[in-house]
């Protein structure tokens, strides 16, 4: 075994850095707080993250008073899936099951069904929470598909 990483560990750490540098992106807002001259690229970063989230201020988590860039739910996609990248690169990216995955993701579409039925209002915790959940059981989907078109490539 040659020492060093592997291939799909140094892709996953990769993705896990971009990951990472997209979620700080998400908080940016606070520098705009402490920084006076990061106003425009906080502008422009509101715009960028404006085609990935609708940003309804009224589903979106407030800290120190200042909007995050996208809306509670996705805020907890983007941090499970940080979440499961990070414990990835610690455990060495070990597939989570079928039935767990499941597990992960089904609340999210709990709360969406109860939200569209409107069986209740709308939660900002409730939407961060399943919004991690599920973020975290799809960055296993996402991981192993990427490995395998780069497994596939070096077939070729």
């Amino acid at each position: 075994m040659k020492p060093g990483l592997s291939r799909d560990q140094k892709v996953a750490l990769v993705l896990t850095f971009l990951l990472f540098l997209w979620i700080f992106g998400i908080f940016t807002p606070l520098l705009s707080t402490w920084i006076h001259l990061f106003t425009f690229p906080a502008i422009a970063l509101n715009f960028f993250y404006g085609t990935v989230c609708h940003q309804l201020p009224a589903k979106t988590l407030f800290l120190f008073g200042k909007p995050l860039l996208v809306c509670a739910r996705c805020t907890g996609i983007y941090l499970g899936a940080g979440l499961f990248f990070a414990a990835g690169v610690l455990l060495k990216f070990k597939r989570i099951s079928l039935l767990l995955i499941f597990a992960l993701v089904f609340p999210l579409y709990l709360d969406v069904a109860r939200l569209m039925l409107h069986i209740s209002a709308y939660s900002k915790a409730i939407a961060f929470l399943t919004g991690g959940l599920f973020g975290f059981a799809v960055s296993d989907f996402f991981l192993t598909y990427v490995f395998s078109q780069f497994r596939r490539e070096n077939e070729k």
